[in-house]
């Protein structure tokens, strides 16, 4: 068994939605991180279902999920 690789996942963030590991460095746009401003989950690009919006909009603007409790 590699540990490494054990390891290495262990440390990976997860989207919030789908569970999938986030990558920092993708070059396609729905695989992207979008974190939330209001707390600290993070997600795909296209998990929240951004209607069509570039990654540059979205993390340009305030993003505040679903999941958070007022």
């Amino acid at each position: 068994m590699n540990t490494n690789r054990i390891e290495n996942k262990k440390n990976k963030q997860q989207c919030a939605i789908c569970d999938e590991d986030l990558e920092s460095d993708t070059e396609i746009e729905n695989d992207k991180n979008v974190g939330c401003d209001a707390c600290p989950r993070w997600f795909h690009l296209g998990c929240p279902k951004f209607s069509g919006q570039s990654y540059n909009e979205v993390a340009n603007a305030d993003y505040v999920c679903d999941f958070r409790e007022d």
